[in-house]
């Protein structure tokens, strides 16, 4: 009986040191660390193969809905060989990545986790704060003042106008920017037309104008999911039918980028000039915020 037990128990061992694992991985380094719906991440991860293991670049990536392969690539340097995978998650929490052929292996088993700023957030309206005061404004001041002997209120008198001015200035500029950048990126959008793919115009796209209502309302945008940005934009426009008509465009333009929905050259130019559109009915409605206590509205 003890014979049958011994030569039962060498038959499970001895497969496991003839097939041993093609490799076993160090080390594995995300680029942020933390990081959020929509961020692009650059995986490291750091693996040692056994003698004999040839790994190469997959020559296709995964398509799936809740992320994106941006690129895989194998690097061999002389302390072993590196993969750097580049992605961006659209799913928020803990998932598994897809498995990668490289080759002579399949790596596979690694985890991610997207994190989400729905909780950490604050979605009621919050007026522009005003403009700071610039770092060392007093300390010249009060040097100037020590120095010039005779004339102190005038002094004082003609640099808080120009103070003033400066602040408005600055003002002016901060406020002013955020739309200008929107402009041009629509611009950069519209002479490409054509020589772009659905996904990659609407990623642009849909990015822009995230990006300016980041910008604007003082809001973490860029990173948070569509249905978070409905949440979102009503408690910031008050405004339902231009709320419906954002929520719509995103909820398209998701539908292109992450399931492969066609899109038409027709389409793609009437969702360039209704963004459009969008920035500047947006841009009133802040303006006004800027100089009324009450919550923007329009009539759209």
């Amino acid at each position: 009986m003890r014979k049958y037990l011994l030569i039962g128990a060498l038959s499970l061992i001895i497969p496991c040191s003839i097939f041993p694992q093609d490799y076993s991985i160090n080390s594995t380094l995300f680029i942020p660390p933390i990081f959020y719906v929509g961020d692009q991440v650059e995986l490291r991860v750091e693996i040692s193969l056994t003698p004999g293991t040839t790994i190469i670049s997959p020559r296709e990536l995964p398509e799936l809905s809740w992320m994106t392969y941006h690129s895989v690539v194998v690097d061999h340097t002389e302390s072993g060989v590196i993969v750097e995978i580049k992605f961006s998650s659209y799913h928020p929490g803990t998932r598994t990545l897809p498995e990668l052929d490289l080759g002579d292996i399949t790596l596979g088993g690694m985890k991610i986790h997207t994190a989400s700023l729905l909780e950490e957030r604050d979605l009621s309206f919050v007026n522009s704060l005003g403009q700071m005061i610039l770092p060392g404004t007093r300390t010249l001041l009060a040097v100037l003042g020590s120095l010039i002997i005779g004339g102190p209120i005038l002094v004082l008198s003609a640099m808080g106008n120009v103070r003033r001015k400066l602040l408005a200035f600055l003002k002016e500029q901060k406020v002013k920017k955020p739309y200008k950048q929107f402009e041009k990126g629509l611009k950069e959008l519209a002479e490409g037309l054509g020589t772009r793919k659905g996904k990659d115009f609407y990623i642009e796209l849909t990015s822009v104008l995230r990006k300016y209502l980041e910008q604007r309302s003082g809001k973490r945008v860029l990173s948070i999911t569509t249905e978070e940005l409905d949440i979102l934009l009503s408690n910031i426009l008050k405004e339902d039918q231009l709320t419906k008509n954002i929520s719509r465009f995103m909820r398209f333009g998701d539908e292109v980028k992450f399931s492969g929905a066609d899109v038409t050259q027709e389409r793609i130019e009437e969702d360039l000039n209704q963004v459009f559109e969008f920035g500047k009915t947006l841009e009133v409605l802040f303006q006004k915020s800027e100089h009324s206590e009450e919550k923007p509205h329009a009539d759209l």
